[in-house]
């Protein structure tokens, strides 16, 4: 589907796609989809190796809806990424998630995030990490996030350009998996917003994503992009 939509994009026709889209969803959803979308970033991204527990995964996917990042990369090169839908609460339908499954989990998932300019920040209270507080902001950044039992593994620290850790003041050396990252993504975009170098996604990309969410939120909607299609095609 993603495909059919970009060629229609390509092909100059997104916003009267997404105009049809909108006489099949109330009015009501249309407004917060516009909302929504115009504070959607990808500035700051998450990616997280080898969550298992389902409650962990899906409050992940809801911390970041809830913070407006639109991208999260899962490694799940030894446990299945499982979220449990009702903890998510659909979280991971307003989201582009992306899945490295392979031996090389972590590697591919690295150099993807490369790929698209990211520096990469590994979440952790070993090896000497700064503060979060120190870490550079103005360019785009991908947090990551290790397991619930043992935490990044030694690959994901070694070959990230960062390691960072949240201050600590009790006996436990680090928070729950979920709650750390609501703590990463609350602290970091303060420092981005307040420093104005926070950055929002594009038009283009914006009218990507708000006709993904409408064809999300209507039944059939693969036969009602064929309509359009064909009515485009007449």
């Amino acid at each position: 589907m993603n495909n059919s939509i970009q060629n229609i994009i390509d092909n100059g026709r997104g916003n009267a796609l997404l105009e049809f889209l909108y006489q099949n969803i109330s009015e009501e959803r249309k407004q917060r989809f516009e909302t929504v979308s115009k504070q959607r970033s990808r500035h700051i991204t998450v990616a997280i190796e080898n969550i298992y527990q389902s409650h962990n995964a899906s409050a992940v996917l809801r911390s970041c809806d809830c913070f407006g990042v639109q991208d999260v990369h899962i490694m799940e090169g030894i446990n299945q990424f499982n979220p449990n839908v009702d903890i998510a609460l659909g979280a991971e339908k307003w989201l582009d998630i992306y899945k490295y499954s392979s031996q090389n989990a972590q590697a591919e998932c690295y150099t993807a995030l490369r790929n698209k300019g990211y520096a990469i920040a590994a979440t952790t209270p070993h090896n000497n990490p700064i503060s979060i507080n120190e870490l550079p902001l103005d360019k785009p950044l991908a947090l990551v996030f290790g397991n619930e039992k043992d935490g990044l593994s030694r690959e994901a620290i070694e070959h990230a350009d960062y390691k960072v850790a949240l201050p600590m003041n009790g006996f436990t050396e680090s928070f729950n998996i979920s709650v750390s990252v609501a703590l990463f993504l609350q602290k970091s975009i303060d420092i981005a917003m307040k420093s104005n170098t926070l950055t929002y996604i594009s038009e283009s990309e914006r009218l990507l994503i708000l006709i993904q969410w409408c064809l999300k939120s209507i039944r059939n909607s693969e036969n009602l992009l064929k309509i359009f299609e064909n009515a485009e095609n007449d």
